[in-house]
This record gives structure tokens, sequence and C-alpha cells, in this order.
């Protein structure tokens, strides 16, 4: 697993946080959009942006 610098586990901490009430959710997306736009290789963004937008009562 690659290592990123510090700002990037500090802004997907602040997605994460800004993501759980729904009308924060496309601010936390992009907030992670940013990080993948530097890292397009960011496992841990990739996966905040689909929890984010996925509504788990939908799923198979």
């Amino acid at each position: 697993m690659p290592t990123y610098p510090e700002y990037v586990y500090q802004t997907l901490a602040r997605a994460r946080d800004i993501g759980q009430w729904y009308c924060g959710q496309s601010d936390a997306a992009a907030l992670c959009f940013d990080i993948l736009a530097l890292f397009s290789d960011c496992e841990e963004a990739q996966k905040l942006v689909y929890e984010l937008f996925c509504d788990k009562r939908f799923t198979l």
C-alpha cells in the first residue's frame, strides 16, 4: 500500500466527517476527487466516494 502525504489522510478524515450528513455528501466527494486528481491510485478515496453515494438498501 502506497504512503501518501499527511494532508491526504487529514482530508480523507474531513471528508468522512462531512459525508456522514446527507447535505454534505457532495462536498465530501469533492474532497475525495481533489485527492484522486493528485493520487489516482488512492483506494481509500475511491472507496469513500462509492460509500457516499451507494444506497445500501438497493444492493443485491
